[in-house]
């Protein structure tokens, strides 16, 4: 009884394995994907993996300036503030940092300037006494 359990299995995997072979198995999951089969856009942050990428995958950038300007938003107002990148640079990420009593802070706007000139925010204090604000940018000049 043991003998046929045992060569049930054998067979079960050599149909498996056989399987496997003629569909194109592992060699398949193993070739290369290249920029060619990849459309344009449709690869984020979220598909490489963390470290994976070394300088000379970031050809084309440089001049990497980290832009900062601090502002106050007076107690239930509104302020739109600006950050620029400095000469052929184009902006590649921003934000807004509140420095005091964020949870008053509301951010409306957080977004690039057209043509990636800079970054844009604006937010809503609806405290009762002024805050501390900072916009930052991050920019780069980027080889066409």
């Amino acid at each position: 009884m043991r003998a046929s359990i045992i060569a049930a299995v054998v067979a079960v995997a050599l149909c498996a394995l056989t399987a496997t072979v003629t569909a194109g198995g592992p060699s398949t999951a193993l070739s290369r994907v290249t920029g060619r089969q990849i459309a344009d856009g449709t690869v984020t942050g979220r598909d490489v993996r963390n470290g994976s990428l070394t300088a000379a995958d970031l050809a084309g950038l440089s001049g990497l300036a980290y832009r900062l300007v601090g502002f106050d938003v007076a107690a239930d107002s509104w302020h739109t503030s600006r950050v620029f990148c400095q000469g052929e640079t184009k902006v590649l990420g921003g934000g807004v940092s509140t420095v005091n009593n964020p949870a008053n802070v509301r951010i409306a706007v957080s977004a690039p300037l057209n043509e990636g000139a800079g970054w844009t925010v604006t937010v809503f204090n609806d405290g009762s006494f002024a805050v501390s604000e900072y916009i930052w940018a991050v920019c780069a000049a980027v080889a066409a």
